[in-house]
């Protein structure tokens, strides 16, 4: 299976296959189609940009769809990330994040963070009957 794109070299890409940090985390085997489930990095600058990787393939190797979905990392006072990911029995996908956003109050020793609000993001695929991956949201 083609599990990444290895055509670009160098400034936009890697240069080997030995610099992609990746984790298999599941395969999900149908009937029609197997489902592979990574977790890897985008980049090696800051946190890595990681994302988990949501790919279908025919039964012989084919590349159907993927989905990518960026974790997010708590930086210094940016929002505080929750996210959650789940597949059903069923071959829907459900990726919530919610972020509790804070401001800086105060100054000097008496600098604190107040709570602001909660920002909510709910994306949903389905992986159809054939391994096609279609947004429901």
């Amino acid at each position: 299976m083609n599990l990444i794109d290895s055509i670009y070299k160098g400034q936009d890409g890697l240069n080997s296959l030995t610099q992609y940090e990746c984790q298999f985390l599941a395969l999900i085997e149908n009937n029609l189609f197997d489902c592979i489930i990574s977790h890897s990095y985008t980049s090696h600058a800051g946190d890595g940009n990681p994302i988990i990787l949501v790919s279908t393939y025919e039964k012989n190797g084919n590349f159907l769809s993927r989905i990518k979905l960026d974790l997010i990392y708590q930086h210094d006072y940016s929002p505080i990330p929750e996210q959650y990911f789940k597949m059903t029995a069923n071959n829907i996908i459900r990726f919530d994040t919610k972020s509790r956003n804070y401001s800086i109050v105060g100054s000097g020793d008496k600098e604190r963070l107040k709570y602001v609000n909660t920002d909510h993001l709910k994306e949903q695929y389905l992986i159809d009957e054939t391994g096609i991956i279609k947004q429901m949201n």
